[in-house]
């Protein structure tokens, strides 16, 4: 299966919906066209909820798929909401979000769209 990715533009974000088999590829493929996305249309704001199907990948596969794509990130993405629709993935989700933050992303993991939302939203009620 190759990946599908979904856009919603938002008020104050962008709404990327990924549906795509658990593999390395399919999970660095959608992420790097999201990346590419908001670049291309300067979002610095990004809700990314995922359904990857299958088995969750190794944690080196996810450790790298992180470390290739966190240079680009920031400053131009300023926050990332990420929802994980399998909730097989859990760990795996809390990892790569450690792997994230501690290279500078400010990325969070929500259980719903609506906490992610409200996250993503309230950052900009500061500035």
């Amino acid at each position: 299966m190759s990946y599908t990715v979904t856009y919603i533009k938002q008020k104050h974000y962008l709404h990327a919906c990924i549906v795509a088999d658990s593999t390395r590829e399919d999970v660095l493929n959608s992420l790097i066209e999201i990346q590419k996305t908001c670049l291309k249309d300067k979002c610095r704001r990004v809700l990314i909820e995922e359904d990857y199907i299958g088995p969750t990948i190794s944690t080196f596969d996810i450790f790298s798929i992180i470390e290739q794509i966190s240079p680009g990130i920031s400053p131009d993405i300023q926050q990332i909401a990420f929802v994980d629709a399998n909730k097989r993935h859990v760990d795996a989700v809390h990892f790569a979000e450690t792997v994230a933050v501690n290279r500078g992303v400010n990325i969070r993991i929500f259980t719903d769209n609506k906490d992610a939302a409200a996250w993503l939203s309230s950052s900009v009620a500061e500035e």
